[in-house]
């Protein structure tokens, strides 16, 4: 069960290292009275923790510790989540086995019925275990997304306010108009939007967005005075992406079924049964980023429109 605390760094100091040459980059600390660990990769922490950090994590709960699959540093404005490479490496080979122990047992013969039965019951039990540690895994990326999403939605903030020194920003989007910055209830507030942004001085505009250093960046934006929703995502993506996936899943079964070697199995037939478990298990870790990304985005979208 996932559980989110936010709250002031407090007591900070770095875990035990693995080896002098390659440091765990893990840290200990408290928040909101909360002892929590996080043992994120090095390259993941652009700046360490320090005492006194607005900090999100959410983790799982061992024992009296809050082990953080994800946190946030709000203060210094980045985001750092654990790996699921390894896990995802684990769950498309224990699928491998799992695929393999019910070839073998279903395709099981004997004379001996007692054998043959024997056979296909040690193979199937072996199927279903591997599946199990398969399912586990695929939950635990599962958690690890959430993790992510929750850290980075419970980091939203939503301002209103008149709208005053509008400015279109300079670069790639000026032409079409998609990038503003203002002031917003005496915040600094930047936006760069999908489509050409709506907003004048003396507007009253709704913001919700992230902040990032001394600017809040804003991921939905409504102009409560011209009645404009605007949005930082293209909705084209989301619409093509599911058709894609779809098309995925169904090449990878379609690779797994098809058998040019007749009903035997030759060593080039099953090399590609492998490499299409591998889409498979890569078009479901898209569809989680997907997902969780979908539900960031329609967060911030229901926040601007109930502001």
């Amino acid at each position: 069960m996932i559980e989110l605390v936010r709250g002031i760094a407090r007591n900070v100091h770095a875990l035990a290292t693995t080896s002098e040459q390659q440091p765990s980059g893990g840290v200990s600390l408290e928040v909101n009275g909360r002892i929590v660990r996080l043992d994120m990769p090095v390259q993941e922490c652009p700046w360490p923790i320090r005492d006194g950090d607005d900090i999100i994590v959410a983790g799982d709960v061992q024992a009296d510790t809050l082990v953080g699959y994800a946190y946030k540093d709000v203060t210094q404005a980045y985001v750092s989540s654990l790996s699921y490479g390894s896990d995802a490496v684990q769950a498309w080979l224990t699928l491998i086995f799992t695929l393999g122990g019910f070839w073998v047992g279903w395709n099981a013969s004997s004379d001996v019925s007692l054998l043959l039965w024997g056979q296909r019951l040690v193979f199937l039990s072996m199927a279903l275990l591997f599946a199990s540690f398969t399912l586990v895994l695929l939950n635990l990326i599962v958690e690890k997304r959430r993790a992510a999403f929750l850290v980075v939605s419970a980091s939203f903030e939503t301002v209103k306010g008149i709208a005053r020194n509008v400015e279109r920003l300079a670069g790639e989007q000026e032409a079409a108009g998609r990038a503003v910055q203002m002031e917003l209830d005496g915040r600094r507030v930047h936006l760069v939007m999908s489509h050409r942004i709506t907003i004048r001085d003396g507007d009253e505009i709704v913001v919700t967005g992230e902040q990032a250093g001394d600017a809040l960046v804003g991921i939905a934006y409504r102009n409560v005075t011209r009645s404009v929703l605007g949005r930082a995502w293209s909705s084209i993506g989301s619409v093509m992406f599911v058709p894609m996936c779809l098309a995925l899943i169904v090449f990878a079964f379609a690779t797994l079924w098809w058998n040019d070697a007749g009903e035997g199995v030759d060593i080039w037939t099953a090399l590609r049964r492998v490499l299409a478990l591998g889409a498979l298990v890569a078009t479901i870790l898209l569809a989680v980023d997907r997902f969780f990304q979908w539900k960031l985005y329609r967060e911030a979208w229901r926040r601007v429109k109930l502001a």
